[in-house]
């Protein structure tokens, strides 16, 4: 098991999606899960790691 990970702005491609998407907080959570949320929608997701194809954390 991982220690999670947290960035303050990454970039999400989602599994079969050609699509990147911009979230302002994106944290890898342990068990396989990710939690993606943007400011200004205020609206959290918790997804499970498989359904993202790659995160490109911008540290």
């Amino acid at each position: 098991m991982t220690d999670s990970h947290t960035a303050e702005e990454a970039t999400v491609t989602f599994a079969g999606d050609r699509e990147r998407s911009e979230f302002t907080r994106v944290e890898v959570l342990r068990g396989g899960f990710v939690r993606l949320s943007r400011e200004a929608s205020n609206r959290v997701e918790i997804l499970p790691r498989r359904k993202i194809e790659r995160i490109v954390f911008h540290e």
